[in-house]
């Protein structure tokens, strides 16, 4: 008789792991046109409360980190022993943009890349620092990131309903040359994006971004204990694509737009946030 399989991850270990929060608002060593992400700290105070609220106890900060540092920091994370955590959870909140590598006259490779403070990385690049072969202590357990960012310049035409201030975007707005790909991820593995493939996502500088807004809206008034992940995050991308419009006087290209929340998974079970206590946070 083939082996009943488990329908849901093991949520019973000691604690519920590591959850990561990278800031990056400000960008003079990268470039002097790259604006500071006004609004960006609401990201963060909504981040703190969501991991809170799915039970994390040890709760990271870093603000403004270069390419490199984002990089150590994470594989600093990577290498130390999860043996006796749930999951891991990564928000990455930052200037993005989309890059293409031609590899023949008539196929092209796209990549998602991340600002730090002074250059760009492939956000590929820092999911897989998790993956099963660089962080074992995880093997088996599902890794959440959470990536805040622009994934190109496109801006998705709308109908109607309007938010009450001009909004800005999470990148500079650059021509994309070729047909967008799906981000790549691992076994386990599921990746939240604020946006689509080769489009802009927004963010509002007194309130935030509207993808973690309504991440946060949904997190903290559903119980994550009954509720399956990717049963939330439809209703994070229904709230965004139906309830969320643009707006900007100052520049008619901005003005109502849309934005749809994009979600990788490789989960292979189904994950409830079973209850925790004690959290409490660390900021670096």
């Amino acid at each position: 008789m083939a082996e009943r399989l488990v329908d849901e991850y093991d949520f019973s270990f000691q604690t519920r792991g590591v959850a990561l929060i990278v800031n990056n608002q400000r960008f003079e060593e990268h470039d002097p046109q790259l604006p500071t992400r006004a609004g960006s700290r609401h990201d963060t105070e909504n981040l703190k409360l969501i991991f809170q609220k799915l039970g994390f106890e040890d709760i990271r900060i870093k603000i403004d980190l270069t390419a490199r540092e984002m990089t150590d920091w994470l594989e600093s994370v990577a290498e130390e022993d999860h043996t006796y955590h749930d999951c891991l959870a990564c928000a990455l909140l930052s200037h993005g943009n989309e890059t293409f590598t031609r590899l023949t006259d008539r196929v092209s490779q796209r990549h998602d890349v991340i600002s730090g403070t002074d250059d760009d990385i492939t956000t590929n690049h820092l999911i897989q620092i998790f993956n099963d072969a660089n962080c074992p202590t995880l093997a088996g357990k599902p890794r959440f990131f959470i990536m805040q960012a622009c994934r190109g310049e496109q801006l998705d035409d709308a109908v109607e309903v309007a938010v009450d201030e001009v909004d800005e975007v999470d990148g500079m707005m650059v021509e994309p040359a070729y047909t967008t790909t799906p981000v790549p991820c691992f076994k386990d593995s599921i990746v939240v994006c604020a946006s689509a493939p080769g489009y802009a996502s927004v963010r509002q500088p007194r309130g935030g971004s509207v993808f973690i807004r309504n991440l946060s809206d949904v997190i903290l008034n559903y119980d994550v204990t009954q509720l399956e992940l990717q049963k939330l995050l439809t209703r994070v991308r229904q709230q965004v694509a139906v309830g969320f419009e643009s707006k900007s006087s100052r520049d008619p290209s901005r003005h109502m737009k849309k934005q749809m929340p994009c979600v990788y998974s490789m989960l292979t079970k189904d994950v409830y946030f079973r209850n925790k206590s004690n959290v409490t946070t660390q900021c670096a």
